[in-house]
């Protein structure tokens, strides 16, 4: 990630009651069991959200946990690129017959 400046990241938790730290942790310790994540000591802590989903049938399900990003996304560089004129997208693919989503 680039960002702006070299200062460090540090957000305060949010406060949860017992249980939701429980399940945070319980959640944590799953998915460095699984490896799907890993533990790193860095410069940059993020908070911890618990939300809960609603499925089709509007009930309500487990709880699931993601991070607040938003403080890096504030401090990350952008990068913007122009629009590239549609004459000339449409004269680059003038003769192509497949498409697929990708393209689009």
């Amino acid at each position: 990630i680039n960002l702006v400046d070299d200062a460090h990241i540090f957000c305060k938790p949010y406060k949860y009651i017992e249980v939701k730290r429980g399940l945070i942790k319980a959640q944590i310790e799953e998915l460095l069991d699984a490896k799907l994540i890993e533990f790193f000591n860095r410069e940059h802590a993020i908070v911890t959200i618990m939300s809960s989903k609603i499925n089709i049938f509007n009930n309500w399900i487990k709880k699931q946990m993601y991070g607040d990003y938003r403080p890096i996304n504030k401090r990350k560089k952008s990068n913007r690129y122009a629009m590239p004129i549609s004459k000339i997208i449409f004269d680059i693919i003038e003769y192509v017959k497949i498409f697929n989503t990708l393209d689009l």
